[in-house]
């Protein structure tokens, strides 16, 4: 090895090579911890390794050890021997919190998410997923069950983002249709229709998981409002028409004819003047470093179908034109790596 091999080796720090191969160790420490229920148990007063393990029926020194590593990485903090929770762990993980989100470790730490992406070199000499039952795209699958209830709370700041958006154009609406594609828990058309009691929600998805989002429909108050369409969205009779169709991390799972294929339904479902909501992982640039939640969740879709991934702005531009839809509004969503584009059907 070279004098310049040498010193640009000791001038290169290897630490993101070991974090990133590591990262893995944090995921399941975090999931565990959601999964035994540790948090809510310190929140209790059990704030010893002793005590949270008699609880939750565990050993103390396996306890001590998964605690000793949610204080490395950020979600506990050590006072004089007891455990704390921090103010994202109070926030975020404990089950009664409003804002709860330990329902994505059953999105995220699961055999399923984690055998996909041990066969991820597979999935990249393919171009796709491996198999059917890693196809998310297959009828029913059970995955999008546990996705609408896991992802609820998740999603209410970019639901409020998308009925903001919509709000000054549907005020000027007489009346406000609403088609909700692939709605999920239908956090997206409950919280567009708001208050409006002339508003009216249809939901469209399959019918295992609009069992689910009957539930949620009582909950956000919409119930007596809605109707359910149950099926494939690329099939099913789409009624309306609409004033406006929702689609929140949809097209993401299909390839740009599937998206256009799509795209002409929804635009044949919509009134004069009719728009389309689109909540995406939208790339503006051309720099991967600067978007990464795109990116890296454009592997997620690789593992799970056939043909998805993130799309650029430019893709979408072209799509929605190719569908019948003007040229597309594009707002960004404070906080968040999502954006929403806004377009009128021609």
């Amino acid at each position: 090895m070279s004098a310049a091999a040498v010193e640009n080796q000791a001038a290169v720090s290897p630490e993101s090579v070991f974090s990133t191969l590591q990262a893995f160790q944090a995921t399941a420490v975090l999931g565990t911890a959601i999964n035994l229920g540790v948090f809510d148990e310190i929140a209790a007063g059990q704030t010893g390794a002793a005590g949270v393990a008699a609880a939750i029926g565990a050993h103390e020194q396996g306890v001590r050890i998964l605690l000793d590593a949610l204080s490395a990485i950020g979600f506990l903090r050590v006072d004089g021997g007891d455990y704390r929770l921090t103010p994202v762990t109070e926030t975020f993980l404990l089950r009664e919190a409003p804002a709860y989100l330990g329902g994505l470790a059953d999105v995220f730490f699961n055999d399923w998410q984690w055998q996909g992406h041990l066969a991820l070199a597979d999935a990249v000499r393919r171009g796709g997923t491996i198999g059917d039952e890693q196809n998310v795209e297959t009828p029913s699958h059970p995955f999008w069950e546990t996705f609408a209830d896991a992802w609820t709370a998740a999603s209410f700041p970019s639901a409020h983002a998308v009925a903001a958006i919509l709000s000054p154009w549907a005020a000027a609406r007489p009346s406000l249709e609403i088609l909700d594609v692939a709605c999920g828990s239908g956090i997206y058309g409950s919280t567009v229709a708001g208050d409006r009691q002339d508003a009216r929600v249809t939901f469209l998805d399959w019918p295992n998981v609009l069992e689910h989002t009957r539930s949620h429909a009582e909950r956000f108050g919409v119930a007596p409002r809605s109707t359910y369409l149950a099926g494939d969205m690329f099939d099913v009779e789409l009624q309306g028409p609409y004033d406006v169709a929702l689609a929140s991390h949809v097209f993401h799972h299909f390839s740009p004819a599937r998206c256009v294929a799509l795209l002409r339904r929804v635009a044949a479902a919509l009134k004069p003047g009719g728009r389309i909501a689109i909540h995406d992982f939208v790339k503006t640039g051309s720099d991967p470093a600067q978007e990464p939640v795109a990116a890296l969740f454009s592997v997620i879709m690789l593992v799970r179908t056939v043909s998805g991934r993130s799309y650029a702005l430019s893709d979408y531009q072209a799509m929605l034109a190719e569908a019948g839809f003007q040229p597309p509004a594009q707002h960004d969503i404070p906080g968040l790596p999502s954006r929403v584009l806004i377009a009128e059907v021609t």
